[in-house]
């Protein structure tokens, strides 16, 4: 059911924002190993390294070029931080993408499966990486 514009803005007004460093977000993921806690199926450790070569791959996949690369590392350094068990605690976002799985149901259990979601999400709704990240800087969020 699609909200109206007051609605909405209802809902946006709920939040505060954060007060935090911005050149926090600014930081590249470290290819450093990082145990991730709670649900969606992955166990162990989750190289970050690791996650970004497999999402690009699946971006490759999808015909994304090279040259977008980096707008879709920006997206998702924002979003999960490459996370792929990435919760936000106010709503039902979750993994890489923060997909919202009240939504689009239930979060992929694989780096993979994420990407390829995400992915085609990205495409239908903004056209490339580049679109989504234009529209996340005007609005803070895609």
């Amino acid at each position: 059911m699609p909200y109206d514009l007051d609605s909405f803005n209802q809902i946006l007004s709920a939040y505060k924002p954060l007060n935090m460093n911005p050149n926090a977000l600014a930081v590249q993921p470290r290819a450093v190993s990082r145990r991730y806690a709670g649900g969606g199926g992955f166990s162990g450790a989750v190289e970050s390294g690791d996650v970004q070569n497999r999402v690009h791959a699946v971006a490759r996949r999808l015909g994304i070029p090279d040259d977008q690369l980096d707008e879709l590392d920006w997206i998702i350094r924002r979003e999960s931080g490459w996370n792929p068990n990435a919760a936000n605690r106010r709503s039902s976002a979750r993994g890489l993408f923060q997909k919202m799985t009240s939504i689009h149901g239930p979060i992929e259990n694989s780096v993979e499966g994420q990407a390829n979601w995400g992915l085609n999400y990205i495409l239908r709704r903004y056209g490339s990486p580049a679109g989504a990240q234009a529209f996340w800087r005007r609005r803070g969020w895609y």
